[in-house]
C-alpha cells in the first residue's frame, strides 16, 4: 500500500507540469465598460491574438504591445491608441463601424 501511495503522490506532484501543455495561456476580454465604444463589438471570453501585429500571449504582452504602439512616431501609428475622450468623440459624431474599417 505503501508503493501505491507513493506512486499516488509522485503522480500528483508531477501532474501539473504533464498537464500544462494542454492549456494555452491567452489575453482574453473579461469585461467591457458598458460606456465603451466597443461594448456591442467585442464579446466576453474573445481572446485577443494579435495588436498591430504584435503578438499577444499573456496580459503582460497586451501592455508591452500597447507600449510600443504608443511609443512610434505618430505617422506610423494606426490609431489604436487613443484617450478615451477622443474615441467617444470619433464614435459619437461618425460612427463606431467607421473607426473600426
Amino acid at each position: 500500500n505503501m508503493v501505491l501511495v507513493l506512486i499516488a503522490l509522485i503522480f500528483l506532484l508531477i501532474n501539473p507540469f504533464i498537464i500544462q501543455h494542454l492549456y494555452i495561456e491567452a489575453a482574453t476580454v473579461y469585461r467591457v465598460s458598458k460606456d465603451s465604444p466597443i461594448y456591442n463589438l467585442l464579446p466576453i471570453h474573445s481572446t485577443i491574438q494579435y495588436i498591430d501585429g504584435c503578438n499577444v500571449n499573456t496580459s503582460n504582452d497586451w501592455y508591452q504591445c500597447l507600449r510600443l504602439i504608443r511609443d512610434r512616431h505618430p505617422e506610423q501609428s494606426s490609431g489604436y491608441c487613443l484617450t478615451q475622450t477622443k474615441i467617444q468623440l470619433l464614435s459619437n459624431h461618425i460612427g463606431i463601424k467607421s473607426i473600426l474599417i
